[in-house]
C-alpha cells in the first residue's frame, strides 16, 4: 500500500471510519496515521496466518495420505500374519522352523516400517503442535495489542 493510500480514511474499514469520523480526525494527524498504520500491519499478519495454515493443511494432508497407505499396508500385513498362523498351526514343527527362518527377514524390514512410520507421525504431531502454539501465541498478541490499542482511544 502506498502512503497516499494509508492517509485515505476511506480505505479504512467501517468501524475505523466511524473513529476518524467521530473524533473529527484528519490524515495528518498522528493519531490517524497510528490507526492507519495498525490496520495496515493487522492486515498483514493476517495474511500470514492464513497462509501458514493453508501451508500446515497441505502438508498434514500429505502426512495422511501417507499415513493411510502405511496403515493399510500394516492390516494386509496383519491378514497375511493370520493365515499363516493357521497354516503352521497345520504344519509340523520342522516345517515350521524353516518357514519362520525364510520369514525373518520380512518380518523385521515390516517391523522396521511400522517403526519408521510411527517416528514419522510422532514428528508430524509435534509439528502440528507447535504450529498450533504458534497460531495461538500470535492471535493472542494480535488481540493484545488492538485492545491495547483501543482501550487507549477511550481512557482520557
Amino acid at each position: 500500500m502506498k502512503p497516499s493510500e494509508l492517509l485515505d480514511p476511506e480505505n479504512l474499514p467501517e468501524e475505523l471510519q466511524w473513529v476518524a469520523e467521530h473524533y473529527r480526525l484528519q490524515p495528518n494527524d498522528p493519531v490517524f496515521l497510528l490507526i492507519a498504520w495498525h490496520w495496515q500491519t493487522v492486515q498483514g499478519s493476517e495474511s500470514k496466518l492464513t497462509a501458514a495454515s493453508m501451508e500446515m493443511q497441505a502438508a498434514l494432508t500429505a502426512r495422511v495420505a501417507v499415513l493411510t497407505e502405511a496403515a493399510d499396508s500394516i492390516a494386509k500385513v496383519g491378514g497375511q500374519v493370520a493365515k499363516l498362523q493357521a497354516a503352521l498351526d497345520a504344519k509340523p514343527l520342522a516345517i515350521t522352523k524353516q518357514l519362520e527362518t525364510e520369514l525373518a527377514a520380512p518380518v523385521a524390514s515390516a517391523v522396521a516400517a511400522v517403526a519408521a512410520t510411527e517416528k514419522a507421525l510422532y514428528r508430524s504431531v509435534q509439528t502440528v503442535e507447535k504450529s498450533r502454539r504458534r497460531q495461538t501465541l500470535a492471535a493472542f498478541l494480535i488481540g493484545v495489542i488492538l485492545g491495547g490499542s483501543m482501550l487507549a482511544w477511550f481512557l482520557p
